[in-house]
């Protein structure tokens, strides 16, 4: 408004000076509606000045509630991103407890599974010692139906035995009668002879002895071969026994090397499921690096197009 004054007053004083200079009323007057006309549009003019920084100053405020508006919505989707980032915190320990408590079932099923096949291997060992206990019963009946069969054959040898001299007396005697018969038939028929056949029958006599010594000892070398042959067969038969100990011994250890076996067989496999779990570890803690990198990616391009947001604002 001061400037308006000032300049209304340069305005009268150049028309003071032109009214000196012209001398007419007509001119004045003229004068005068054209600085009134031209007062008019200049304060038309100030108006429209006034009002256009009006709604400048309108837009500028408008504005500035948007950017404010805009402000308070990129703190309200950074809250609910917050919001966001909680809940998949909260999800993620649900997953691990949860994969601790699958964790725990699956020893507690090992566990389970090494108790069973302790059981079993303790049934094995008791059937095995049974097993045993009616090879040794088997063994030793065995045993003592071998020293009744013994028995019998000596008994039967020495039946043989006495078969054999009652055999030899019984010839003996029919020997002697006969003997007898002749010396009698040779006394009656030839006294003269009876020196020479008394002589004769001493040198009978003395064959016979020898005989009987001869048959004595083949008796006695008989004796002699039974016996050897009654060694060779317990030989034999301790033998066999040895060749069937050995045999056990090789079933024996061919059992503990086929256990060894399935023992380091599982073992293995114990092996294998470990790698196995631990590479699935180390793929899930991979996963959740990149699910990490991923996040931040994101996180920085969100950063990123709110700076390119407020700069464009700007």
């Amino acid at each position: 408004m001061g400037e308006r004054q000032t300049e209304r007053e340069k305005k009268k004083k150049k028309r003071g000076g032109g009214r000196g200079g012209g001398g007419g009323e007509e001119k004045e007057e003229e004068q005068e509606e054209e600085e009134g006309a031209e007062e008019l549009e200049e304060e038309e003019e100030e108006e429209e000045e006034e009002e256009e920084e009006e709604e400048e100053e309108e837009e500028e405020e408008e504005e500035e509630e948007e950017e404010e508006e805009e402000e308070e919505e990129e703190e309200e989707e950074e809250e609910e991103e917050e919001e966001e980032e909680e809940e998949e915190e909260e999800e993620e320990e649900e997953e691990e407890e949860e994969e601790e408590e699958e964790e725990e079932e699956e020893e507690e099923e090992e566990e389970e599974e090494e108790e069973e096949e302790e059981e079993e291997e303790e049934e094995e060992e008791e059937e095995e010692e049974e097993e045993e206990e009616e090879e040794e019963e088997e063994e030793e009946e065995e045993e003592e139906e071998e020293e009744e069969e013994e028995e019998e054959e000596e008994e039967e040898e020495e039946e043989e035995e006495e078969e054999e001299e009652e055999e030899e007396e019984e010839e003996e005697e029919e020997e002697e009668e006969e003997e007898e018969e002749e010396e009698e038939e040779e006394e009656e028929e030839e006294e003269e002879e009876e020196e020479e056949e008394e002589e004769e029958e001493e040198e009978e006599e003395e064959e016979e002895e020898e005989e009987e010594e001869e048959e004595e000892e083949e008796e006695e070398e008989e004796e002699e071969e039974e016996e050897e042959e009654e060694e060779e067969e317990e030989e034999e038969e301790e033998e066999e026994e040895e060749e069937e100990e050995e045999e056990e011994e090789e079933e024996e250890e061919e059992e503990e090397e086929e256990e060894e076996e399935e023992e380091e067989e599982e073992e293995e496999e114990e092996e294998e499921e470990e790698e196995e779990e631990e590479e699935e570890e180390e793929e899930e803690e991979e996963e959740e690096e990149e699910e990490e990198e991923e996040e931040e990616e994101e996180e920085e391009e969100e950063e990123e197009e709110k700076k390119n947001r407020k700069r464009e604002n700007i």
